[in-house]
């Protein structure tokens, strides 16, 4: 009796959880924001986009068009008309202008504000990619010296984003993720699989559950995050301002040592600073601590800097102005206020 009275509570909990439509909880969809085919490994930036493909992708309920060049990065040909400066910027998906169309990105728009200044005609490449660390765009930059010869890189340094130095994004099943969440997504189409398991068979059985069973999944889930509430370690202070200094460090590095491969190439260089909204508007205080650390970095090894923070936050009056709904990349608007920052910046340098 007992055994059927359990076994009646199972059924009755497995109906009652699909017929309110409760999720099973290791099922993640795939993002729009990405696409498969978009990505290809690379043997020395550990991915990249694919030259020449062409689609769409969706992004804070935005539906973007992305062509890829011959080169592989979100821009025209490369090709830089005899006679015309050459302006190469490199950085992550606020470079790329993920979430806008190609044109709205502020190595764009950079371009068109060098326009309105005058002087010699001046072509901007926008070689920024989703995902990339601070490595994976010294990389690129160096990578395109010696065929592109740009008479000027522009870093886009996203300093909160400091922690992908030591935990990249890769390529799984051709898309982009975290390097510490590969053992624990298993592609499955349109959808990963994902569990809080570490050890396999018990990766086995969630996912088995939730092919089958609501309950299952909903019980496993429940079970895996007890043991890991249970098993975690006392997280390092990384929100303490001191954490921020410390953990920019590996950044800052990479931010010079492109500094020292540009100088030996003979070619001007410019970092600029990208600084995000939150939710509701404001600007973490941490920001400030990370942008004041790449600042003074810079003003070190003499590197000219724009940072983004004091130009939107007196412009945001605290309304969420600089970011895509429901996104923390950039308005289209705070591309076109970081260019317009940047581009006496880079004039001045160009003219010297």
């Amino acid at each position: 009796m007992v055994l059927v009275g359990l076994a009646v509570a199972l059924v009755a909990g497995e109906l009652a959880l699909r017929v309110a439509g409760v999720p099973r909880p290791a099922i993640m969809p795939v993002s729009d924001s990405n696409r498969r085919g978009m990505f290809a490994e690379d043997p020395v930036r550990g991915y990249g986009y694919v030259p020449g493909f062409s689609g769409e992708v969706v992004r804070a309920g935005r539906t973007t068009a992305v062509s890829i060049n011959e080169r592989g990065f979100r821009d025209r040909p490369f090709d830089v008309p005899e006679g015309t400066r050459s302006v190469l910027t490199v950085g992550d998906s606020l470079t790329a202008g993920w979430g806008l169309e190609a044109e709205e990105a502020w190595p764009r728009q950079l371009e068109a504000h060098l326009a309105e200044l005058g002087g010699p005609p001046t072509r901007v490449l926008n070689a920024g990619v989703t995902g990339y660390n601070m490595r994976q765009a010294r990389l690129t930059a160096e990578g395109l010296f010696d065929e592109l010869q740009p008479d000027l890189v522009v870093m886009g340094v996203y300093p909160l984003g400091f922690d992908r130095l030591g935990n990249p994004f890769v390529l799984l099943d051709g898309l982009p993720v975290r390097k510490s969440q590969v053992k624990f997504l298993h592609p499955q189409g349109d959808h990963y699989l994902q569990s809080v398991f570490k050890r396999p068979w018990l990766q086995q059985v969630e996912f088995f559950c939730n092919r089958y069973t609501v309950l299952g999944a909903v019980m496993m889930r429940v079970l895996g995050n007890l043991r890991r509430e249970s098993t975690r370690a006392a997280p390092e202070a990384l929100g303490s301002d001191d954490g921020l200094v410390r953990g920019v460090q590996p950044l800052l590095e990479e931010v010079g040592l492109l500094a020292t491969a540009t100088e030996q190439a003979g070619i001007r260089f410019v970092v600029l600073v990208i600084s995000i909204q939150e939710g509701d508007g404001t600007y973490h205080p941490g920001q400030d601590v990370l942008s004041d650390s790449v600042e003074a970095y810079c003003a070190g090894r003499g590197i000219p800097c724009v940072p983004s923070l004091p130009v939107f936050r007196p412009r945001a009056h605290g309304e969420p102005v600089f970011k895509l709904p429901g996104d923390l990349h950039w308005s289209a608007s705070a591309h076109d206020l970081a260019a317009a920052a940047l581009a006496p910046v880079v004039r001045e340098q160009l003219d010297r």
